[in-house]
């Protein structure tokens, strides 16, 4: 196990490994339903799973039919960069996401950690650098 692993509690690792879990399952959802980002989510999930848990990132970059959408985490991983398209499809379905939310009148609370969500989408789209070079 590498060093930085044990810098981590058991409660921290348990909330990485399940935010990591989540966003994978919402990530593979991504593959079959149009609109919704995969590759946004597979990064958000290798975050997670290399700092909490080198089995399930070993596991999770092994997945043959992940290969295409863990394409593109592997070149964030080697350029710290996403295309513009996969920036602009995270932003639509956050966004977009939101506005419906908003339009079909939901609660405070969903409202809330939606628009959280939305801009916690765009302040990392912001962040990290885009990959004009590769087409996603």
């Amino acid at each position: 196990m590498q060093p930085g692993y044990q810098s981590l509690s058991t409660v921290q690792r348990v909330l990485l490994v399940g935010v990591g879990t989540t966003t994978l399952g919402i990530g593979i959802a991504g593959i079959f339903i149009p609109g919704l980002p995969t590759t946004v989510f597979l990064l958000i999930t290798a975050g997670c799973y290399a700092r909490s848990s080198e089995r399930l990132y070993r596991w999770m970059m092994t997945r043959p039919w992940l290969a295409k959408p863990l394409d593109s985490v592997a070149r964030y991983q080697q350029h710290r960069a996403i295309p513009l398209r996969v920036k602009i499809i995270a932003q639509t379905f956050a966004w977009g996401s939101f506005l419906i939310l908003l339009a079909t009148g939901a609660r405070l609370p969903v409202l809330v950690f939606a628009g959280l969500f939305a801009l916690a989408c765009s302040a990392f789209m912001l962040w990290a650098k885009t990959d004009r070079a590769v087409r996603s």
